[in-house]
């Protein structure tokens, strides 16, 4: 069967699904769309969902899912081990404050720099490649941060670290592009489960390594990132949507009867199945994300992105600082730093909560009124839980209600977040337009140490939070609804939308 034509030629159920008679390869013709000229990407975009409903969700998929998971769970790890790692070397190294937050701060300025370099190079060199690249780079760089034996050293090897973080918005993209529209919302949310276990894992493991030896709790936490590497080189291949833009429709095709056939199905009618178009080489950059085709959209999910960046790890290191208190040496003959792990891990098991909900409510109500109703949610927990922790005789228990439902609102809003920007952005401009939204992610979350160490109040905290929280709420109404829409589809819907709505009053301008 060849495929020709924008999505409309899909709509024939008949055309698309019946196989040819032997020998003969049957035609869909090309229909061109009367709103906009047609366009090669969104072709590709358009061609793939047949050929990805037929092959099947498997157990190939599920292959993807453990590898990308455990790069998940890797970032989560390598991120938040320095909220008990900065804190802990405070007092062996004898830093000042602006020092520490520095300390977490560079790993968040080096995913900056991994997402503005990796997300473009996967969309010229491929997913699998950087994949890869990334890696390699937080488990050689991880497993050296226990090596370091000055302050300076160790800003180096985090900020190494962050590279690799920076570039793992691509194996995300890579399950997404293997995902039929009916399930891949709920599916790629099963990759929050590998974030959750890491953000759990590293405090069991900050437990009962930390104030033994802090370089065995730094090598343990980069493990999971060495298995994540070697099962990616194992079971991860190309992505066929990138294959296709590069015009390299065979290899995709092989790629697309290799799942069928991992998932129980058949080859995809014997390799007679011909996927052809103009496609073109295109190279992503970042000129290309301001074009006005995808500018509305863009600026969307950044002003989402650097929002919830700054909600959810400032909300990390609120309960931290909360559930923590230094020793002042009098009583206690080591100087380590005390916390109170046990409230730490019941409010981190609060994100297997958060994304459960979202489980249940994504496919139901839709991805937008998700995302704000747990941004309002994560606005009134953290400005509470930053009040109350600053009232005297306060129950820790009170606290602890606070923190565990800032947790699950924060989950519940980034793994909407993550699901809704791989849908939006189209298959040419995917892994850089990701890349960018998670480098203003970083920008949030390069902030979020100097805010929470450096202002004194937690009151003032509180305030400054629950701001932001409101103006990501804003931003993410400015996002097309996703639900049930055809992979890469935002800059279309977001270009409809605006022909079909009276112009903004001047609040909604500003």
């Amino acid at each position: 069967v060849a495929f020709v034509g924008s999505a409309s030629a899909m709509d024939n159920d008949d055309d698309v699904t019946a196989p040819p008679e032997s020998g003969e390869t049957k035609k869909i013709p090309a229909v061109e769309s009367n709103n906009r000229p047609p366009n090669d990407h969104d072709e590709t975009d358009a061609l793939l969902p047949p050929l990805i409903d037929m092959m099947g969700t498997g157990y190939f998929q599920y292959k993807i899912l453990i590898a990308a998971g455990l790069g998940f769970a890797a970032d989560a790890i390598e991120v938040l081990l320095l909220s008990f790692l900065s804190l802990e070397l405070r007092e062996d190294w004898d830093l000042t404050e602006t020092q520490t937050a520095t300390m977490t701060a560079s790993v968040f300025a080096g995913a900056f720099v991994g997402s503005l370099v990796l997300g473009p190079a996967a969309d010229t060199y491929g997913r699998r490649p950087v994949f890869l690249a990334c890696g390699a780079l937080l488990s050689l760089f991880g497993m050296g941060t226990a090596l370091s034996q000055t302050y300076i050293f160790f800003l180096v090897m985090q900020f190494l670290v962050g590279v690799g973080v920076g570039g793992l918005t691509v194996p995300f993209d890579i399950l997404a592009e293997f995902l039929p529209s009916d399930k891949r919302g709920s599916f790629l949310l099963c990759i929050e489960y590998f974030w959750t276990g890491g953000s759990l894992l590293v405090a069991l493991m900050a437990y009962l390594t930390l104030q033994r030896s802090w370089q065995f709790f730094v090598v343990l936490c980069a493990l999971p990132c060495v298995f994540s590497t070697i099962l990616a080189a194992l079971w991860v291949p190309e992505s066929p949507r990138w294959l296709l833009t590069q015009g390299r429709q065979e290899e995709a095709l092989n790629i697309l009867n290799l799942a069928a056939r991992q998932n129980g199905q058949d080859d995809l009618y014997q390799n007679r199945i011909l996927i052809i178009g103009d496609e073109l080489e295109e190279n992503s950059s970042f000129a290309e994300l301001l074009k006005p085709r995808f500018r509305k959209l863009v600026l969307a999910l950044w002003g989402v992105w650097i929002g919830f960046g700054l909600c959810y790890y400032g909300t990390i290191m609120v309960v931290v600082r909360v559930f923590s208190d230094l020793d002042d040496g009098s009583t206690n003959q080591s100087d380590h730093q005390d916390f109170d792990y046990m409230s730490i891990v019941v409010s981190s098991s609060a994100e297997i909560l958060g994304v459960t909900l979202v489980l249940l409510l994504i496919d139901r109500i839709g991805r937008i009124p998700t995302q704000m109703a747990a941004y309002a949610g994560g606005c009134i927990s953290v400005f509470l839980l930053c009040f109350l922790a600053s009232t005297e005789n306060i129950s820790r228990n009170v606290l602890l209600v606070c923190a565990f439902s800032a947790r699950v609102f924060e989950m519940s809003s980034t793994g909407v977040a993550w699901v809704s920007t791989a849908e939006l952005l189209p298959t040419e401009i995917r892994t850089t337009g990701h890349g960018t939204a998670n480098a203003m992610a970083r920008i949030g979350a390069l902030v979020s140490p100097y805010l929470i160490d450096d202002l004194g109040s937690l009151r003032t905290i509180g305030i400054i939070m629950g701001v932001v929280h409101i103006g990501t709420m804003i931003s993410a109404s400015y996002l097309p609804e996703s639900k049930n829409m055809v992979m890469g589809g935002g800059a279309e819907a977001v270009h409809n939308r605006r022909q079909d709505e009276p112009e903004p009053d001047s609040y909604h301008l500003l």
